[in-house]
């Protein structure tokens, strides 16, 4: 009785949004969101490779174009979980007009490849550089559509795609620090060739757009907008075995292959609803340390640094794939964290997330930490911390635009000891700047730790990062 009164009392004094909140909807309303939801989950990865292409096509660049960092990138850039301290070569393309082929230079003194390509669901289908199938030699990789059957030439390393949208990320890594291994870097980043297979007789130049000072919102919007990629899913690309019952329950929500996709307001509302709540589910698993799995993986036992892509849900078998089921949360949860697979799951890259501090709480960017990496960070090639919205997963945009530190641009001041102190919030301590990467008051904030080249003593856990540990007053 107690409990049907105090629902009435809320229920009649509460504004009226929160009045809808509380009261039933109609079951066919809850049906409907539930199914959206459902749904925005599962096509997180799709979301995730298809919005650069929208904020390029919205830009005007060409569809064929691959993106570049051509400069270190400012807070303007906005994809998700971005490298900040080697140029990079990202972006999708499409093989329905046929395979594509990536030429790859060989790794030189100055300057070497690191990457993947994955499908549009994010299932990694070759690596190049050293750590691919070329092992640092260069090679031409042919990436060939769904179901293709014609000839195969010799000469490529093959791969398959189960989707015709590619994605890839390449990163250059360069072997000097500063900017003129930056700069040895990026010229080495455009001698990647990029063609279609029917012109590899005489190939046309890439094309490269470089977005790393422009503003370039390349993340999904959770809102009705994000059910348009899909749309773009359901009309361009094959039905996988596995994803034939999400597909009919895409109908419902009117997204049908061969019919145009036009929610009413209704419809929108629901829409608007489920994309926010997708986000806000994951986000919750991040930051409660359940990204993946019930466990929550530290990488560290006593550490608060989560490793959301090396698990049996991100890398088993066919991506995401549990021997007696397919669990599309935990994908989500893994995407949501920025999670890249390499197809090798011995490559030595190891990209660690914090979403909580020394305590368990939810890091904010109005706060200010401070994180100690120990002397000596057993890397092969380098090392980098950055600072991303949860919201937005991408660079924070600040006026300071101290998105990251990292050993590729050592401008940061060491301890006696060789240890780093690095601090973290909206402003930065007295004498400090050199070491200090800025947020936003106003969005929580996680941190990415990159280790490239990890060594012996990373991989076994003899070498420990410090928890991000709040300093009252900012000093």
């Amino acid at each position: 009785m107690k409990t049907a009164l105090t629902f009435l009392v809320l229920a009649l004094t509460l504004p009226l949004a929160a009045h809808d909140f509380i009261t039933p909807a109609p079951l066919d309303e809850q049906t409907t969101y539930q199914r959206a939801f459902d749904a925005a989950l599962w096509a997180l990865p799709v979301a995730d490779a298809l919005a650069p292409r929208r904020a390029s096509n919205e830009r005007g660049i060409s569809p064929s174009a691959m993106f570049i960092t051509e400069q270190r990138p400012t807070g303007k850039l906005r994809v998700v979980m971005m490298n900040a301290q080697f140029p990079s070569v990202f972006g999708d393309l499409t093989t329905e007009s046929g395979p594509i082929v990536f030429d790859v230079p060989a790794r030189s003194d100055k300057a070497r490849f690191s990457g993947s390509i994955a499908d549009l669901w994010g299932h990694p289908i070759g690596d190049i550089g050293p750590d691919g199938a070329d092992a640092g030699a260069g090679g031409k990789y042919l990436v060939l559509p769904p179901s293709y059957e014609g000839r195969v030439p010799e000469g490529y390393f093959v791969l398959r795609s189960r989707t015709y949208v590619i994605n890839a990320l390449f990163h250059a890594v360069p072997s000097k620090p500063g900017d003129t291994g930056w700069a040895a870097a990026l010229a080495y980043a455009r001698t990647l060739k990029i063609y279609p297979l029917a012109e590899a007789a005489s190939p046309r130049p890439a094309v490269f757009a470089d977005v790393s000072r422009i503003l370039f919102p390349g993340t999904p919007t959770f809102d009705r907008s994000y059910f348009q990629y899909l749309h773009q899913l359901v009309q361009e690309e094959p039905v996988l075995e596995h994803d034939k019952a999400m597909t009919e329950l895409l109908s419902t929500l009117g997204i049908e292959k061969g019919r145009p996709f036009r929610p009413d307001e209704r419809m929108g509302r629901i829409l608007d609803r489920a994309a926010r709540d997708a986000q806000r589910h994951c986000i919750d698993r991040l930051i409660s340390m359940h990204s993946v799995t019930a466990k929550g993986p530290r990488f560290w036992p006593d550490r608060n640094w989560l490793m959301p892509g090396r698990n049996r849900e991100a890398v088993d078998g066919n991506a995401r794939r549990i021997p007696d089921r397919r669990d599309y949360a935990a994908r989500a949860a893994a995407h949501y964290g920025g999670t890249s697979v390499p197809k090798r799951s011995d490559a030595r890259e190891i990209c660690l997330l914090a979403t909580v501090d020394a305590k368990g709480n939810p890091l904010d960017g109005s706060k200010h930490y401070k994180m100690l990496l120990p002397a000596e960070v057993p890397v092969r090639d380098s090392w980098e911390v950055v600072a991303y919205s949860i919201a937005t997963r991408s660079f924070i945009d600040t006026a300071a635009n101290r998105i990251a530190l990292s050993s590729s641009n050592p401008t940061f001041k060491t301890n006696p000891d060789g240890s780093i102190e690095i601090d973290i919030g909206p402003t930065a301590p007295a004498g400090r700047k050199d070491n200090w990467i800025s947020t936003r008051p106003d969005e929580p904030i996680a941190v990415c730790l990159r280790l490239y080249g990890a060594e012996k003593h990373t991989i076994e856990k003899q070498w420990v990062a410090g928890d991000l540990v709040e300093v009252k007053g900012g000093t």
